[in-house]
């Protein structure tokens, strides 16, 4: 297996060269295995950069967006735990290693919007900044109003939210003039 090691972003990982393409693949008619060349993906389901992973950092990928899938899906619900971040990282490593997986994602009623508006933008709509500072503000205003907790952990519980807030705050919002 060629390959090379990336920088940066995926050391170690062995990224797929162009020679990696032709891979023996079995016909299951005949049982004969016929050298083909694997149909190239689209534009929009490759990676900014070209490079995706293959071998054993393929699987890591993988698990790790599933893990990061679930953990952002789970913010949905928990307004202390962000979505996008994780929804980001997903994105990330399924266009590395499984970019069909990626554009389904990408295509998904739920996701696809967050993801896509941060692809071309690299920005959040202020809409959904007040929506994500609102959600917060009320967990945490239910929070103060019905739980139990002692005053360490709900003050510990506020410093979170508060930083969360702040991250909400700074991050870039779409103007009129972004295309």
């Amino acid at each position: 297996m060629r390959g090379r090691v990336g920088v940066l972003d995926n050391s170690f990982a062995p990224i797929a060269t162009e020679d990696d393409e032709v891979r023996p693949s079995p016909n299951y008619r005949t049982g004969t295995t016929d050298a083909h060349r694997t149909p190239p993906m689209s534009e929009t389901e490759q990676p900014a950069d070209g490079k995706y992973v293959i071998g054993i950092w393929r699987v890591v990928y993988i698990s790790l967006a599933g893990t990061f899938f679930v953990i952002g899906m789970i913010g949905i619900v928990l307004p202390g735990l962000p979505t996008t971040p994780f929804l980001l990282l997903t994105s990330y490593l399924l266009a590395r290693s499984w970019p069909r997986m990626n554009q389904m994602l990408l295509a998904n009623w739920l996701t696809g919007p967050i993801l896509r508006q941060w692809q071309q933008h690299h920005a959040v709509e202020p809409r959904t900044k007040f929506q994500a500072a609102f959600l917060v503000c009320v967990a945490m205003a239910l929070l103060i109003c019905f739980s139990s907790l002692g005053p360490a952990l709900l003050t510990t519980v506020l410093v979170l939210a508060s930083i969360g807030l702040l991250v909400i705050y700074r991050l870039p919002t779409i103007t009129r003039d972004s295309p």
